[in-house]
């Protein structure tokens, strides 16, 4: 998943074969940047996703993998607009077009240019994808994500901008040491 804007920060969510989307989107069956290495049961480790880069200050790219052994079924693949703004900015930098690649077996089955996403918590479920026939669908149903979006995410978000010193930040923000959700790294963060 990669998209066309600096400060906004899309996700990919990746659903279970087990689940159908919406209903199970923020759920133990969707691969995401809260739950990046979740456990898919039968078939052991090998058939578990990973959320490979969780990418928060714009552009991309994010990407979950299933290394070895997918289940067989059928497996969502979404993007949420989870902030279209700058942190201290009260303007929304406005709508983003996403692209969404599809590998399957270690080859590209589909892509997908265009997915608008034009405000935060604007959510389209792009694709479906079969396993093991590779076979893809567009989906390209739009959803606003607040009426998915777990309570914990009802508050006002700040989109992160990644910096190497103060001058890279917005005004009333400077460069800080940030961990969680991805792991240490410097970010701009509210004085």
């Amino acid at each position: 998943l990669s998209w066309d804007t600096a400060y906004g920060d899309v996700d990919v969510h990746f659903l279970n074969v087990t689940r159908t989307a919406p209903d199970g989107f923020w759920t133990v069956d969707d691969c995401h940047f809260v739950n990046p290495t979740p456990d898919w049961g039968p078939a052991g480790a090998d058939a578990n996703p990973t959320l490979d880069v969780d990418d928060r200050d714009g552009y991309g790219p994010e990407n979950v993998t299933i290394d070895v052994n997918p289940q067989s079924g059928t497996y969502a693949i979404a993007a949420h607009y989870f902030c279209d703004h700058p942190p201290t900015s009260a303007t929304p930098s406005g709508p983003t077009d996403a692209t969404v690649r599809i590998f399957c077996d270690g080859a590209v089955v589909a892509e997908y240019t265009g997915v608008s996403l034009d405000e935060t918590d604007d959510w389209v479920t792009v694709a479906e994808l079969d396993y093991p026939s590779c076979h893809v669908r567009r989906v390209n149903r739009a959803t606003n994500g607040s009426s998915i979006l777990p309570a914990s995410f009802t508050s006002p978000r700040h989109c992160e901008i990644s910096c190497t010193s103060n001058a890279d930040c917005p005004s009333g923000e400077r460069c800080a040491t940030v961990v969680g959700g991805g792991g240490r790294r410097m970010a701009c963060v509210l004085d």
